[in-house]
């Protein structure tokens, strides 16, 4: 049997670029924000043919950047769409995404709970509840 993979997925967008931060990075607008996602899947086709790549499963997955969650719930659920739809996706993977407080809040977490793209014990480790307003929100089970 083939050794599962952990994919990562760079979404290098921000609101702003800190003068601190090293990583590959960029403000863009929603056009670039379309045409890159329109790259990354194809891709995502294109690596999960690959003969060394092509069956293994995916053990999880992580969405870096940048700040993933400026792109929006409806955004990411397309991307892990597109994901499971070309890769050996089971259900139950971690799923994890970075999130900037000022980007995530309770209409966002509920949705990507409900999505599977983060796992509704995320939020029970949020230490800024202030900044996202979670301390009464009803956060479903994370559909496995």
């Amino acid at each position: 049997m083939k050794k599962p993979l952990a994919l990562y997925l760079h979404l290098p967008f921000c609101l702003s670029k800190c003068h601190y931060c090293d990583f590959n990075s960029v403000v863009a607008d929603s056009d670039v924000h379309s045409k890159y996602l329109q790259t990354v899947a194809a891709e995502m086709k294109y690596y999960a043919a690959l003969p060394h790549i092509q069956g293994r499963q995916i053990s999880s997955v992580y969405w870096g950047g940048g700040t993933p969650t400026i792109l929006g719930v409806e955004v990411l659920a397309f991307l892990a769409d597109e994901l499971k739809s070309v890769f050996n996706v089971p259900e139950g993977i971690e799923w994890s995404v970075e999130a900037n407080p000022g980007t995530i809040d309770r209409r966002k977490v509920i949705p990507c709970c409900n999505a599977g793209l983060i796992a509704s014990a995320w939020v029970s480790k949020v230490t800024t509840t202030r900044s996202l307003d979670l301390s009464t929100a009803v956060i479903p089970p994370m559909r496995r």
